[in-house]
């Protein structure tokens, strides 16, 4: 059987996905980088269209972390499809397409002793002298969602601090007779 793959890299990670996972390649320059706060504090750093409809574009690091800006020596942004049709894009430095004919591609499944639930990689393997990670869109939209939950929770967290905090100060002010107000207001 021969599996055909798509390999994403940037900051020095290769992540390896399945090529019938890939909806399209676009040009960095395609993605539009203007979002709104809670856009940007749930990891997303960017949006791009196609055929009518805006999808989500994240820039992950070398860890897998997020980042908030695109760096400067992404090329490429990919947007990958889930079997339930989510779409969502990754920006990378290079787009290789692979398949089991093509040098030496090397897969190993991660030891269930080495994994961990909530990384999106399910393996790893050599292509090309290269280190490179196995994962598939809907583990990396998981992945992604779970992050995006976690800071808009936090974010929830903060808002809510912050109103107890200034909703502790206002009593004195409601609790004031409105002509001690008044007053107040034209001295």
């Amino acid at each position: 059987m021969v599996h055909f793959y798509v390999l994403l890299g940037f900051d020095g990670l290769n992540l390896l996905l399945p090529q019938h996972e890939i909806r399209v390649v676009e040009i960095i320059e395609d993605v539009e980088l203007h979002v709104e706060p809670e856009e940007a504090a749930a990891g997303v750093m960017g949006w791009i269209s196609q055929s009518d409809q805006q999808f989500p574009i994240f820039s992950l690091n070398a860890d897998l972390g997020l980042y908030s800006h695109l760096p400067p020596n992404r090329k490429y942004c990919v947007l990958l499809e889930t079997d339930e049709e989510a779409v969502l894009g990754i920006t990378c430095d290079e787009v290789i397409s692979l398949d089991d004919f093509k040098g030496d591609l090397r897969l190993q499944d991660i030891p269930p002793a080495m994994h961990l639930d909530f990384s999106p990689l399910s393996g790893l393997g050599i292509y090309e002298g290269r280190m490179i990670c196995q994962t598939d869109a809907s583990s990396l939209m998981g992945y992604l969602t779970a992050h995006a939950e976690e800071q808009i929770a936090q974010m929830e967290d903060s808002f809510d601090d912050a109103f107890i905090k200034n909703e502790e100060e206002l009593p004195a002010i409601i609790d004031t007779p409105l002509d001690e107000l008044e007053e107040l207001l034209t001295d």
